[in-house]
């Protein structure tokens, strides 16, 4: 990654070693931070991270490119292969990734815009585009919002590089995968305002209960400064949790409810989404699923505290649609529902109660692939997902891959007479699965596509975008 850093090397040796002094033989100025040293240049703070492989072994070829100083984790062995003058041009530090956040959090605090942190087990990502569909009418230059997925301890600080003195707003995503990660991301941000969208089972595998993941989702009150507001749905399960740390915190939390006529309320649902009254207004969502309704609320909420213009938010619903690989339609032969971004069983349940409300009275079909990281969970929450079935008939069904298999175990015991077909994750498989498409399930039909990110189920939605008539 690499982003814009105007700062002095004495700057940065302070902020990483506050006891340092200052190097009066030279004082470098960067012009940009960087971890990958194939965008290194002669202007570049190299950063190299520890991860699968390790970043320390391609500081020499930062060097190679005109990198001048980097980041370096104090007596690593890589200091050993270098010749003087080049060890002369290492920062040491206990920790590189620790560094960045740190000069990241230097960089937050010498500017004053309103910072809104989002994290949640499913919807972080679309209430995240919301807020920076609406917020767009302040302009590019005014606005910084976490781009694609990069919502980790190495992506975040590369979205707060971006704030500037013209910034009047930063609207940043927290990942997380393990106890304490979102407590360091929300120390980086310091938030003003917080979401939390939603606790599920995703990351269980890690984190071993779903109160274990409401304590992980409060962490980002721990950086938040006094007197900020936390959103959190009604319903939102571990309530206490959040109650209790928002009063350690001084936090405030705001309470949504399904239902405020001032706010947001269903006129009608429809196959192509919803008709709604927002403020007061009529206006069309052209989102399926009652999760979209959810996300929206908490945005237009968050949006009503900072008194964004009403005719504003009104002037842009309609206009809205999803990120990339999230309930994107592609016609052809069928209409496949591209859900393929990612999968959790909320997720999952999500995407089935949009598709059932798009397909009306149409043949709907459901391909679904593997929920990963549920660990020991994995069969009760697949078969939890086969268990949806009971309730919401849909013409037949194909699983791919290990545990999705309970899934069809489950769906076959309420649908006796449906299309149900499992296969095993393999190459192979990919083309059997379209065999079997073309085989059994007439053409117009609705496919649902959805499996978790490493299940590559695009391989599925665009194989059959390649189908003729």
């Amino acid at each position: 990654m690499k982003t814009e850093f105007h700062y002095s090397l004495n700057s940065v040796r302070k902020i990483l070693t506050p006891n340092s002094f200052p190097d009066w033989s030279e004082d470098f100025t960067f012009e940009n931070i960087v971890t990958s040293s194939m965008e290194a240049d002669e202007k570049s703070l190299f950063v190299p991270l520890q991860g699968v492989r390790d970043g320390h072994d391609f500081i020499q070829d930062a060097l190679n490119k005109g990198t001048k100083f980097f980041l370096c984790k104090k007596n690593h062995p890589v200091l050993k292969k270098f010749k003087s003058s080049d060890k002369s041009k290492a920062i040491l530090v206990d920790d590189t990734l620790n560094s960045l956040g740190k000069l990241a959090n230097f960089h937050r605090k010498r500017f004053t815009p309103l910072l809104i942190a989002i994290t949640g087990s499913s919807g972080k990502t679309t209430t995240k585009e919301l807020l920076g569909h609406f917020l767009s009418k302040i302009g590019s230059e005014n606005l910084v919002i976490t781009e694609k997925n990069y919502n980790n301890e190495i992506g975040l600080p590369f979205t707060l590089f971006r704030i500037n003195e013209k910034t009047k707003i930063a609207v940043c995503e927290l990942g997380m995968n393990h106890l304490k990660e979102i407590e360091r991301l929300s120390d980086i941000a310091e938030p003003d305002i917080s979401v939390i969208t939603s606790i599920g089972s995703a990351h269980i595998e890690h984190l071993g209960s779903l109160k274990n993941i409401a304590e992980a989702k409060s962490e980002i009150l721990n950086g938040m400064k006094k007197d900020g507001i936390v959103f959190v749905h009604s319903n939102l399960p571990f309530q206490k949790t959040i109650q209790q740390k928002a009063k350690l915190k001084n936090v405030f939390i705001k309470t949504i409810q399904p239902k405020n006529k001032k706010i947001l309320t269903i006129v009608q649902k429809k196959e192509t989404g919803f008709l709604l009254k927002v403020f007061s207004k009529k206006v069309e969502w052209n989102i399926l699923g009652e999760k979209s309704i959810e996300n929206l609320n908490l945005v237009l909420n968050v949006l009503n505290e900072i008194h964004f213009p009403k005719k504003e938010i009104l002037s842009q619903i309609q206009s809205f649609k999803n990120p990339e690989k999230r309930f994107i339609i592609e016609k052809n032969i069928y209409t496949v529902i591209n859900d393929t971004y990612n999968a959790n069983p909320e997720s999952m349940i999500s995407s089935l109660d949009s598709s059932i409300q798009l397909s009306g009275k149409k043949n709907l079909y459901a391909v679904l692939g593997d929920m990963k990281e549920l660990g020991k969970f994995s069969k009760i929450y697949h078969t939890k997902i086969g268990r949806v079935f009971k309730d919401n008939k849909i013409k037949g069904l194909i699983t791919f891959g290990k545990d999705s298999k309970y899934i069809s175990q489950e769906f076959i015991k309420y649908n006796k007479n449906q299309l149900c077909k499992h296969f095993d994750d393999s190459t192979d498989s990919i083309n059997a699965i379209l065999s079997y498409i073309q085989d059994h399930i007439p053409k117009k039909s609705i496919l649902l596509v959805k499996g978790s990110r490493s299940m590559k189920m695009e391989r599925i939605t665009e194989a059959l975008s390649n189908l003729n008539f």
